[in-house]
């Protein structure tokens, strides 16, 4: 965020409005990640019109899942779903780095936009060639089975995820496979066992400043004691 700030003035008096996009996608991230929605509102309706404007297949995983995942926060759910479903259907942009890198966010915003269908197409739209590549998709594949109460399969997925991305050093993404496992072990009737990838999963978020996920963290948490006292 440090650095992004830094680049922004000096890309928009250079003009440089390719590169300005790409670093306002990752400052939206950023903002959505320590749920300071207020400040992003803005900055998120900047980012989807320049996006739209350029139509260019390297851009749009960059901008559409920050400012999807925006609209949920803004409730509103049926902009989420159109910028989702738009990406999801464009063809061009899954051969772009920039679609795996961002696939673990939009399909957990899509499903919390209720479209499962747009999450599965999303996935299955990865060809995972490379690590970047399998790593999301073993994200994506876990998200999935959650979503449809396939809870023993989906907790040994977010394991695996979560060791990938650790290798990968991916903090964020790591602790949200985490957080996915400590949900799903919940679900299971074991709290014993979800202890662990929460309390990992909220190191890393507190490190984050990412208040959305630690509050959520902190009711499983929460949960997962008040099963074992």
């Amino acid at each position: 965020m440090g650095l992004a700030g830094e680049l922004a003035p000096r890309l928009q008096e250079a003009g440089g409005v390719w590169n300005l996009l790409e670093v306002r996608s990752v400052q939206l991230r950023g903002l959505n990640v320590r749920g300071e929605h207020a400040a992003a509102a803005a900055l998120g309706q900047w980012v989807a019109e320049r996006a739209r404007e350029i139509a260019n297949p390297h851009i749009v995983p960059v901008a559409y899942p920050p400012v999807a995942a925006l609209r949920v926060s803004q409730r509103d759910v049926s902009g989420a779903r159109a910028l989702l479903a738009e990406l999801s259907n464009a063809q061009h942009a899954r051969a772009f780095p920039e679609y795996a890198a961002n696939l673990g966010e939009a399909i957990r915003t899509a499903l919390a936009a209720a479209a499962p269908e747009v999450a599965a197409r999303l996935a299955g739209a990865v060809q995972p060639r490379h690590p970047l590549d399998q790593h999301a998709v073993a994200t994506a594949h876990a998200l999935l089975a959650e979503h449809h109460g396939q809870h023993v399969e989906a907790a040994g997925l977010f394991a695996d995820a979560a060791d990938r991305w650790k290798r990968f050093e991916v903090p964020w993404e790591r602790a949200q496979a985490l957080l996915g496992q400590g949900r799903c072990l919940l679900a299971l009737g074991q709290p014993g066992e979800a202890r662990e990838p929460l309390r990992t999963a909220r190191d890393i978020f507190t490190t984050l400043g990412a208040r959305p996920a630690l509050t959520e963290t902190d009711k499983l948490s929460a949960q997962a004691s008040a099963m074992t006292a």
